[in-house]
């Protein structure tokens, strides 16, 4: 996946929504707000563990010499810029064309992150949101879990937030308009970031990724925050040394007794949810192994539609009994697995750009005169594929490959049969956008519930297709 990731900072723009502050405050405000820029927020980001991401810090273009003089010098990070635009308005107009203008060539997501000035960040946050990120238009990662540091007593608060102002939006470079991460002014509105417990818990949001550990912010608490309390979550009851935002100081513990100032029944509301979803994430591993339940959305490709090959850079092999094992090179578990598709006389493609393996693809084949059963439930008709299995390789994910590999394997599959259907997991959403890219349009869905790796309990939901294709398994 090639993406750019952009840092956004409004620093003292004017004319900011809901501010009132004329030129003479906006002056003053802006002389203390560097100090605490400079402490806090600039170190924490100078400290990430990686560098492979863009800092735009926006000024207002009536900034005085001897205030801008007063910043950090870039000398040493190339990747951080000053940029002066002419108050918050014009700040909206230009920041996405100039993430747009400042990508490399080769980039097809674009990546752009929120970040106050008088915030900070853990130094593995950045690194973390791109492991995170998907290939997918509009998709956002939320960072949940993080501190309040009282400057003036030296303690801390933490508390989770999924609507926190520390989120990310991935887009597609190549849509008309960029939204940007600013496209909703408040953090709080944007639709995918309201959490519910039950949700989450049953199927989570294939629209965001709340990561809720480990505490990967800070905000920092002092005389002029707007909108920050410091009383929220819970208190940390233990030094903390906080040398991974940033500051070579360590935080001082808080009593019990303190307890009291945190009142708030939204927050403890909210952490209480949030520590029930932690468990069920770190019990999951081990209640799968015992009992898991699955969907799968099954498709059925239109021939009538021209298929399409949106990266021309890939090309395909067939996989055969002299090549089945190069998978084990990158995969050593898959190559006996891919020997046994063979022999089964499963079709197979590998997908190569520039000599290098990024993709491969299966499809299981059904020559019968009668229709044969896939994951013992989808009737397959007699002269017709399914493809069950398609992967990218994760560095080349984002570059249309899924889709592309999707386009040969059908051209592949039409020299010998009639009818291709495919079946996707209902969580994969890049799976699923790429499938309905590819023709492929929804038939039915299943729901398994399986307990010690058998199948106990199956749920269907057919439309009218899928319904003629059962009849005529029973009739067959």
């Amino acid at each position: 996946m090639e993406f750019q990731h952009f840092i956004i900072t409004p620093f003292n723009l004017k004319n900011y929504p809901k501010a009132i502050y004329d030129d003479e405050r906006w002056l003053a405000w802006t002389k203390k707000r560097i100090g605490i820029f400079n402490t806090y927020c600039f170190s924490s980001i100078t400290n990430q563990s990686t560098r492979n991401f863009v800092w735009l810090i926006y000024l207002d273009i009536g900034t005085p010499d001897d205030i801008r003089e007063q910043l950090p010098v870039l000398d040493d990070y190339p990747h951080i810029h000053y940029v002066f635009a002419d108050g918050f308005p014009d700040f909206i107009d230009r920041y996405k064309n100039d993430m747009r203008s400042m990508c490399r060539q080769e980039v097809e997501w674009i990546v752009s992150s929120r970040f106050d000035n008088d915030d900070c960040m853990h130094r593995q946050a950045i690194e973390t949101i791109q492991k995170k990120i998907q290939p997918v238009d509009e998709y956002m990662v939320s960072l949940v879990s993080g501190y309040v540091y009282n400057i003036h007593l030296g303690k801390l608060s933490h508390y989770y937030y999924p609507n926190s102002p520390f989120i990310s939006l991935v887009e597609n470079r190549q849509k008309q308009e960029l939204k940007g991460i600013f496209h909703l002014l408040n953090h709080c509105a944007w639709p995918p970031l309201k959490f519910y417990l039950s949700r989450e818990l049953k199927h989570p949001s294939d629209e965001v990724c709340f990561v809720t550990d480990p505490i990967l912010w800070m905000q920092i608490y002092h005389e002029e925050n707007i909108s920050n309390s410091f009383y929220r979550g819970v208190p940390v009851l233990k030094k903390r040394d906080l040398s991974d935002f940033g500051l070579q100081q360590r935080s001082k513990a808080s009593s019990l007794a303190v307890f009291v100032h945190y009142r708030s029944l939204y927050y403890w509301k909210l952490y209480i949810k949030i520590c029930i979803y932690r468990l069920k994430s770190k019990l999951s591993p081990f209640l799968k192994k015992i009992i898991d339940i699955r969907r799968h959305y099954y498709y059925q490709v239109d021939k009538s539609q021209p298929l399409s090959f949106p990266n021309p850079n890939l090309y395909t092999k067939a996989i055969t009994p002299e090549n089945c094992r190069d998978i084990q090179e990158y995969y050593p578990n898959l190559a006996p697995k891919f020997c046994a598709f063979v022999e089964q006389d499963h079709k197979g493609l590998y997908g190569y750009i520039d000599g290098q393996l990024v993709a491969y693809a299966w499809a299981i084949l059904n020559n019968r005169d009668t229709s044969k059963k896939i994951r013992g439930f989808f009737p397959l008709p007699s002269n017709a594929a399914c493809v069950h299995f398609c992967r990218v390789m994760d560095n080349f994910r984002g570059r249309k490959i899924y889709q592309t590999m999707l386009a040969h394997m059908y051209i592949c599959l039409y020299r010998v049969v009639n009818d291709i259907y495919l079946d996707t997991e209902t969580t994969n959403r890049p799976a699923n956008q790429a499938v309905k890219k590819s023709n492929g349009e929804v038939i039915g869905q299943l729901t398994r519930v399986i307990c010690l790796g058998y199948t106990v309990m199956t749920f269907k939901r057919m439309n009218d297709v899928y319904s003629k294709l059962n009849n005529h398994e029973r009739e067959g």
